[in-house]
């Protein structure tokens, strides 16, 4: 099964599973386990595939199909959405504690953060959560590498 796993997915569960003893990224519990698997899931079959999906065809050389952008970008749309919805009860991170989740959306979304890009910043809930996950000292050093 995983071969069945987006790289970045097995490389984040073998991280949790193999060198995270305290459960800081893979939780121990069981059901904050499953969440924070369930968002990892959620990224790599919502918001990465649509995210490559509509940068691939906004940054596609010639005549654009604007049938393809209107697609991918409706998607997002209604992912941003969701990812709002999720964070409107309070938590601070996706899974409740910072986990694997937020680790796989990060950089796909801060791209659009630091690009002021409505379509993101116009959910407040989600802004601050990626603004939260920027500021950890740890998610700082890493967005540097390989620097």
């Amino acid at each position: 099964i995983d071969e069945l796993l987006p790289l970045n997915s097995r490389i984040l569960l073998h991280l949790g599973e193999k060198h995270d003893p305290k459960g800081l990224i893979l939780p121990k519990d069981p059901r904050k386990r499953s969440a924070a698997i369930q968002y990892a899931f959620f990224q790599t079959g919502g918001v990465g595939p649509n995210l490559g999906r509509l940068g691939a065809a906004l940054r596609k050389e010639g005549e654009k199909n604007a049938e393809m952008i209107q697609i991918f970008s409706t998607e997002m749309a209604r992912l941003y959405g969701v990812l709002d919805r999720i964070l409107s009860d309070g938590r601070e991170y996706l899974a409740g504690d910072y986990s694997i989740g937020d680790i796989m959306h990060y950089p796909w979304l801060k791209v659009l953060l630091d690009l002021g890009a409505k379509e993101i910043t116009e959910h407040k809930r989600a802004t601050a959560w990626l603004q939260r996950i920027g500021a950890r000292p740890a998610v700082q050093r890493g967005m540097k590498v390989p620097e």
